[in-house]
Order: C-alpha cells, then structure tokens, then sequence
C-alpha cells in the first residue's frame, strides 16, 4: 500500500520513511506496481520463487518481466477507472509477456488499492478503509464478467470447479456479491468439516489486530 498511496513529507519522518518517498515519488501508478511485484519477488520465502529458488516452468525471470507489463497496463487503464479493465488487461499482458501466471492475485489485490490512489492525499487506514469499499461497491457486472475472464485467462494452478460462484460459470452482478457468496460457502464448509464459530471476543481481538496490522504494514 505504501507503494501504491502518495506519501507525502512530515516532521520527524524517519530514514525508512524518507527513502520510501525517496524511491517512489516520482513513479507512475503503474511503475509503483511493478516495483512492488518485483520487490515481493525478491523476498526469500520458503516454497516460492525468488532470486535463489525457481521451479521448472518458473523463475524469477519471469517475474522481473511480467511485472513491467503488468505495471504499463496498470497504467494504461487507470484513467478508465474500471477495475475490471485493469484486471484484464493486466493478466493479458502478464501472460502475453510470460506465457505463466507469475501474479494473478496480485493484480487482483492492487487493481482496487491502484483506483483508490488517484484521488489520495495520503495514508489514512479509515479513508483507505472506505476507499476500498467504494471501488467494490461501484462495481458494474462488466466488470465482475472481465474479472472472471481474467482468471480464467491466467488459469491458477489448482482452481478446481465449486457449486457457485464458479470462474466458468455467469459471473453475478457485482464483485461484491461474489465475495460474500464465497465467504457463505467456505463458512459452510468449514462448519461441514467440523469446524466451529469463534467466541465474540476472540473475533473483536482479530478484528482489533487487523486494523493494527493494517495500520503498521504502512510503514513496513
């Protein structure tokens, strides 16, 4: 978020924070999401490709260069204001330059933080909070159904077929609708499985160290 939100200066900044405004500045929206890819990419995590580690039909190579077309297409469908059609043409883009899915749900994580960044005047979690709720919730069917084409264009390892809300399916009316479809269906499940509801308080101190976690990875 801190990549993709202006930053802007204060007193007392500390040296962390003078380098991020520093690095990202003067970057585009589309640039900020490349770097940001690419910056994710290169963390050492255990099971995941980065700059020491690669699987048979994936390197960090491929990476480094779905994260430049990802970021110009970002870019060049920003101002239509359609997370959709930055969904779409951004997972186009990341396969025509990589033939693999390198960073599907990282388009779909950014697309909506990247709508919210051209109106920001700088981090606030309660503002970004609402931002985020407007983006979804002016969602149009066209862009639930470019969405769903767009993944099923990067075709994600193991996405398997369910009862509703299938990629393959009519995509629903909104974005929104699809997300607490599939929140109702995997509670289903989990309580089918054997799982059970939290107790209200354990749910309040969750809910409590979200917006922690929300507020301090600003500055991580």
């Amino acid at each position: 978020m801190v990549i993709l939100l202006e930053v802007t200066q204060e007193p007392n900044q500390s040296p962390i924070e003078e380098r991020i405004i520093e690095i990202t500045g003067n970057l585009s929206v589309g640039q900020r999401v490349s770097w940001a890819i690419l910056h994710e990419a290169s963390s050492i995590k255990a099971g995941n490709v980065h700059p020491q580690a690669f699987f048979s039909e994936m390197r960090f190579e491929h990476f480094v260069l779905a994260s430049q077309a990802i970021g110009k297409a970002f870019d060049d469908r920003l101002s239509t204001r359609s997370i959709g059609q930055i969904v779409h043409s951004s997972v186009q883009a990341m396969v025509q330059a990589v033939e693999v899915n390198t960073s599907l749900g990282t388009i779909l994580l950014l697309a909506p933080i990247a709508l919210c960044s051209i109106n920001s005047n700088g981090w606030n979690p309660k503002d970004f909070q609402e931002s985020i709720a407007s983006v979804l919730e002016d969602s149009t069917p066209e862009d639930c159904r470019l969405i769903y084409q767009a993944i099923r264009i990067a075709n994600p390892g193991g996405l398997g077929q369910v009862a509703s809300q299938d990629v393959q399916s009519t995509p629903p009316e909104s974005i929104l609708e699809a997300m607490r479809s599939d929140e109702i269906e995997h509670g289903a499940e989990a309580r089918a499985a054997g799982g059970v509801e939290l107790p209200s308080p354990v749910r309040a101190a969750m809910r409590a160290s979200a917006k922690v976690m929300t507020t301090t990875s600003y500055w991580l």
